[in-house]
């Protein structure tokens, strides 16, 4: 859901058949950043009371924020702002043809607002109605276009049917205004998987992980564990390897080669008791280099440490197609 704005009466200018998770990842209602405008004087108890279902929407109390907004909407049926934001309430609550409905009423008094486009499109696709929200959401460029999410969400339409190429551009057009926004950063890497290019999707689940959004860094975990269980099978390069390895590479690159040596040292110890590479929940925390780290990490860091500071040692674990593709990650332009 988003974080409507304090209610203004200036009038503004206001500028998620693939994967079966592709719903989750691009459209959600939380994206759309500008409420409506209203340009006429209202009442003042009117006012007030908008002014407190916009307060349940900034506290997090939706129910409290939908039953509000139907009660204004009951005591004035032909105010938008009103039947925007109830619009909102109900895509948030899953209830996707009450929304769709509301939001048609909005546009009926207000079809130059761009953002009940994104709105009712939203709905639309999670109600199976993809004809019309696709016409929907491109709607919404004709007014403005580069809505980012219009754009996210229309990249959804186009993933749901199979038309991942216009999927791809939308989500790199997005990539450009919303730099590191999870949902389109893990759209990215779905996208890419589903084309069939593994390693740039790993590097968008690995960049997802990195955000600062639990629910899409876990997911983004999922995949990168499905991928590497794929490659495995497929080929023996294990991705998560890649990533670890390319993880130890841009550490130590900030690190002096007495630092290096420390970690490699302290790797090298623990190694002397046994690493497991299959085990992921094991973890270790280091005292030459901060956080928790699995025993497959603590490999891949010994295993690039060692080919910083004794390059004809074998550590007896063979990762070098893994430390290719990490190094050419390193000199590549990141995505």
């Amino acid at each position: 859901m988003i974080r409507l704005r304090p209610f203004s009466r200036r009038k503004r200018d206001t500028g998620d058949g693939g994967s079966p998770r592709i719903s989750c990842w691009l459209l959600v209602s939380r994206v759309y950043t500008d409420i409506m405008s209203a340009d006429r004087e209202q009442h003042v108890d009117r006012e007030s009371k908008l002014e407190r279902a916009l307060a349940a929407v900034q506290a997090g109390d939706l129910d409290s924020a939908r039953r509000q907004f139907e009660e204004l909407v009951m005591d004035d049926p032909h105010d938008p702002l009103a039947l925007y934001n109830l619009g909102l309430c109900y895509n948030e609550a899953g209830s996707y043809e009450a929304a769709r409905k509301t939001l048609l009423s909005c546009l009926a008094l207000d079809p130059g607002e761009a953002n009940t486009y994104v709105a009712l499109g939203m709905a639309e696709a999670k109600l199976g109605q993809m004809a019309d929200a696709e016409t929907h959401l491109a709607k919404t460029l004709t007014l403005q276009p580069d809505n980012p999410y219009a754009l996210r969400n229309l990249a959804s339409v186009h993933a749901a049917t199979a038309r991942l190429s216009q999927a791809l551009e939308e989500l790199l057009r997005v990539d450009t205004i919303l730099h590191d926004d999870p949902p389109t950063v893990y759209g990215l890497g779905l996208v890419y998987l589903m084309l069939g290019q593994p390693l740039e999707a790993t590097r968008l689940f690995q960049r997802c992980v990195a955000l600062a959004d639990p629910t899409y860094a876990e997911m983004a975990r999922d995949q990168l564990r499905e991928i590497a269980e794929r490659s495995v099978k497929s080929d023996g390069l294990r991705m998560d390897a890649v990533q670890f390895c390319y993880d130890a590479l841009t550490r130590f690159d900030a690190m002096t080669e007495e630092a290096v040596q420390a970690v490699v040292s302290e790797i090298a110890l623990l190694g002397c008791y046994g690493l497991d590479p299959h085990d992921a929940e094991k973890k270790h925390a280091l005292g030459s280099m901060g956080g928790r780290f699995s025993e497959l990490q603590l490999i891949c860091f010994l295993y690039v440490g060692m080919r910083r500071v004794a390059p004809d040692k074998d550590i007896g674990f063979d990762l070098s197609s893994e430390y290719d593709v990490a190094c050419a990650w390193r000199t590549e332009p990141r995505v």
